[in-house]
């Protein structure tokens, strides 16, 4: 299984995912944690990543606070209790 630790990617989230599933293409993605920086970006910016996130969804996606409690909210209305908000002193164990 492959895990993508991200601190504020500044919007390149999709691209990071892209490398890292190239580096390791036989692992599947299992959980993505990062911040996204979307906090004031626009309906499209967050259609991109919600877009590229449903054909690739890992198991786990944890949003940190740069992606803006407003698309965390959004996230988890479109990808349910698989998305949590990564917070200091948050927990994920990883399997």
């Amino acid at each position: 299984n492959l895990s993508v630790l991200s601190s504020c990617s500044h919007r390149g989230i999709t691209n990071i995912i892209r490398s890292a599933q190239e580096a390791f293409p036989e692992r599947a993605l299992n959980v993505v944690i990062g911040g996204f920086h979307i906090h004031n970006s626009g309906e499209e910016k967050f259609s991109v990543i919600s877009t590229y996130l449903g054909r690739r969804l890992p198991r786990r996606l944890g949003v940190c606070h740069c992606t803006g409690i407003d698309n965390y909210a959004r996230f988890h209305q479109e990808f349910s209790t698989r998305v949590f908000y990564n917070y200091t002193g948050w927990v994920e164990e990883i399997k």
